[in-house]
């Protein structure tokens, strides 16, 4: 992409984000000529940098408007919006759980993990699955942790994550011990052990 047309997407983003509320779609049609994937790709990065900023109103706004673009284009670029919400909704999970907004995080992984299963992401919905399962944990509902820990072990074996398939059994090894089930934990704790050393992970 030349940065002139580069320089052109950003403009036009900038006017659809300082614009009066409601004029998006005409200066929209005034750019037929910048309507492209090209567009759609430096949107999704610009929503990337905002949220970085905490803008996240405009970060948004700008995930949806380049999800509304790719609409009238092709499906696969569909996907890869998709994937970039599922992402940011994953991440903003993450942020929540650090400052121990549990409920929070939870409603953002099932959003996160709905999303991975409708693309076909399973990585994605690995990750989301063992968040789920480290949310549950924090509530003290070991089982459904459990439950969550599994599903997550399972995909990541399926799909050849050695450092994922560790990091879930270390999991249920600290579930089985906060149910108090220690020779379960240490089983788990031990395979975990094992393939950490197999990939070199200090």
């Amino acid at each position: 992409m030349s940065s002139e047309r580069e320089q052109a997407y950003l403009n036009l983003i900038n006017q659809l984000l300082t614009c009066p509320s409601g004029e998006e779609a005409e200066i929209l049609e005034t750019h037929p000529e910048l309507l492209d994937n090209g567009l759609v790709a430096v949107m999704l990065e610009e929503a990337e940098r905002l949220r970085e900023f905490g803008e996240l109103n405009n970060a948004n706004w700008l995930m949806d408007c380049a999800g509304i673009l790719l609409g009238m284009n092709d499906n696969t670029s569909v996907a890869v919006t998709r994937k970039a919400e599922a992402d940011r909704l994953l991440e903003q999970g993450i942020q929540q759980h650090k400052i121990s907004q549990v409920r929070e995080a939870l409603q953002y992984w099932k959003q996160a993990l709905t999303i991975y299963r409708e693309i076909g992401d399973r990585q994605g919905e690995a990750n989301s699955l063992g968040s789920l399962g480290l949310a549950y944990q924090s509530l003290g509902q070991f089982h459904r942790a459990i439950a969550f820990h599994e599903q997550s072990l399972e995909i990541k074996r399926e799909i050849g994550d050695r450092q994922g398939e560790a990091n879930s059994l270390g999991n249920l090894g600290i579930a089985y011990r906060s149910l108090g089930q220690f020779h379960r934990a240490i089983a788990f704790h031990e395979q975990s052990l094992e393939i950490k050393r197999e990939i070199g992970d200090r």
